[in-house]
């Protein structure tokens, strides 16, 4: 069993991209608060859910993964009740 030192404390505290993923998730929370602020939650909680086509459509530029057509057509529903929802 490893034992955790102040140096690997430290070490994980100061990681950069530690650091870049928390300043990040403050920015998307502040931002979060202020679309709360200007619409209903049951208008944009729905809207969360285009991350998985961001995350999608990001994955199939930049990592290369193959998308089938049960993925796309996924896709297609989430996008179809973002927009229903939003009238």
């Amino acid at each position: 069993m490893s034992k955790i030192s102040i140096n690997s404390i430290l070490g994980i505290i100061t990681n950069k991209y530690l650091m870049l993923g928390l300043v990040f998730y403050g920015v998307s929370t502040i931002l979060w608060f202020n679309v709360l602020s200007k619409m209903k939650l049951s208008v944009a909680y729905p809207m969360i859910s285009m991350g998985y086509v961001f995350t999608t459509i990001l994955a199939f530029f930049f990592l290369k993964e193959e998308i089938g057509l049960n993925q796309i057509g996924g896709l297609c529903l989430i996008i179809a009740g973002i927009v229903w929802i939003s009238r």
